[in-house]
């Protein structure tokens, strides 16, 4: 494995202030696996990585009993795919460790997966520092900079409540001009286990408050929206007919008359069924990274208790943005995600992986009355640009195409190249109805 100059990568990791940080409580053995005469064996132990000279052959002895009292994790690939974990240009949906292990081709978790999924935070940032540690890797600039003087913005913040699916909520929004009613509404939708922070970009970019009333909120449970009444006597599995009814109840709450409505991730799905089933309420949909139907992304791990999960589905969304975005946008969508309630997360994705399913169904969608777009990054392996197409190409008249540089989140990962998409997209929907 000449690939992965250890040597360096020791030095690196007793540098980087943020593996400190993330591993300074975890305790691991990480095993790369090319074949029986190539391996890397090594030792993560709060805060410091150690050379082994020799593998684990099992984690327990044959009378069953526990020989180490250590995490083991065994990593199998070939060549060709070690040597993209320090590639400095990596391709799409091969740029990051948790990526790879998604794809057939990829990286096995031989042994160890629950650790793997317990010690994520600190083993995506060593690999992290392969490739970091490249001079030809291009720094990643902040995408602002604040002055001594102090900046207000027009977005304006709120409460409202209203009955949705038999319950009461008190549901929190932001409105970027709440005082100019004539303007067409914008109406975005966060993603999984998130809130509407993700679109703080959006609702401040003049270009397009100019043109719409931009309006996000939080679902219940989510952000700065409380639960539901008795929320902790049941669990948490967010349906399509509950998700749908409280957006529709939402718009019609706030009298909005035909908003555009855009959505990523799960509410990228959402905006299809939305056009579905009442196309006349909405002037368009914007859908990104959405699809008829996702599995395999409903997990029991986010209530387990031997993870942290706040702090493993933080690093999941790291593997789902691609490396080229501004590095405070980055970490910013990382830490929305780390304040989610519990099960939260786990019972959105129910949603967008388990109950939602438009295979049979998309044709009924009449893109003219309601129009749709669907855009996907390119770098995406939660929903691919390939899951994407097929939504398209199932439903007749639908636009969109694969962004390239983005990942799964646009509007919060890297919103100036994300802007570049959206305004030709927001233009030709008003136009489509004039």
């Amino acid at each position: 494995m000449e690939q992965l100059d250890f040597q360096r990568w020791i030095t690196s990791a007793s540098q980087d202030s943020e593996l400190k940080r993330t591993g300074a409580l975890s305790t691991f053995q990480l095993e790369l696996v090319q074949d029986v005469d190539n391996w890397i064996a090594i030792k993560w132990d709060r805060g410091k990585l150690i050379s082994l000279n020799e593998r684990i052959p099992s984690c327990s002895g044959t009378d069953g009993t526990h020989l180490k009292p250590l995490d083991l994790i065994v990593l199998r690939g070939n060549s060709s795919t070690w040597a993209e974990l320090v590639d400095p240009s990596p391709k799409p949906r091969r740029h990051d460790i948790l990526s790879l292990t998604k794809q057939t081709d990829g990286i096995v978790i031989e042994k160890g997966q629950q650790a793997f999924i317990r010690h994520l935070p600190t083993v995506n940032r060593l690999f992290q520092l392969l490739r970091d540690h490249d001079e030809q890797v291009p720094k990643k600039t902040a995408s602002q900079s604040f002055s001594n003087k102090p900046v207000f913005e027009e977005v304006v913040g709120r409460y409202v409540h209203f009955s949705s699916g038999g319950k009461e909520h008190r549901i929190y929004f932001e409105d970027s001009y709440p005082n100019r009613p004539h303007l067409p509404v914008l109406l975005a939708l966060h993603t999984a286990g998130a809130d509407s922070r993700q679109y703080r970009h959006l609702l401040n970019d003049s270009d397009i408050t100019s043109q719409f009333r931009v309006i996000a909120f939080d679902l219940p449970a989510h952000g700065k929206s409380l639960p539901s009444t008795k929320w902790w006597q049941e669990e948490y599995r967010l349906t399509t007919d509950a998700y749908a009814s409280l957006v529709e109840d939402f718009a019609d709450t706030l009298s909005l008359q035909r908003p555009v409505v855009l959505g990523c991730s799960m509410a990228g799905s959402l905006v299809l069924e939305l056009a579905r089933r009442q196309p006349h309420r909405w002037r368009g949909v914007i859908g990104l990274s959405g699809a008829l139907k996702l599995q395999g992304r409903f997990q029991d791990w986010p209530l387990s208790p031997s993870i942290n999960a706040q702090q493993v589905i933080h690093t999941w969304t790291a593997s789902l943005m691609a490396p080229h975005g501004p590095e405070d946008e980055h970490y910013e969508t990382r830490w929305i995600y780390s304040q989610g309630g519990p099960g939260i997360y786990r019972g959105d994705t129910y949603f967008y992986s388990e109950d939602f399913d438009l295979r049979g169904k998309a044709a009924q969608i009449d893109t003219s009355v309601c129009p749709v777009y669907l855009l996907t990054g390119e770098y995406d392996h939660a929903c691919t640009p390939s899951d994407t197409d097929a939504a398209r190409e199932a439903i007749t008249g639908a636009s969109g195409y694969t962004m390239e540089r983005i990942g799964h989140f646009p509007m919060s990962e890297n919103y100036s190249l994300f802007r570049t998409h959206l305004l030709p997209v927001l233009h030709e929907v008003i136009a489509s109805n004039s």
